[in-house]
């Protein structure tokens, strides 16, 4: 599943997909409550993201994407 978080103060959103988005959503509550300042994690395409937990804005599961063929 694909996965946005937005980071205030910035123009871009951090995207990035992965298997288990209740994981990343545990994992970043526990970084918050831990005070950490910036969580890395691996999407699943190897890239590798260092997000600033307390500029965190929003975070943004989205749905599977259903891809259309022909003219859709």
């Amino acid at each position: 599943m694909n996965v946005r978080i937005g980071i205030a103060d910035a123009s871009r959103e951090i995207e990035l997909e992965v298997k288990k988005p209740e994981s990343l959503e545990a994992e970043l509550n526990k970084a918050f409550d831990e005070g950490t300042a910036v969580y890395w994690v691996d999407d699943v395409n190897g890239n590798r993201f260092g997000i600033p937990i307390a500029r965190i804005a929003y975070v943004e599961v989205m749905g599977e994407e259903r891809k259309s063929v022909g003219f859709g």
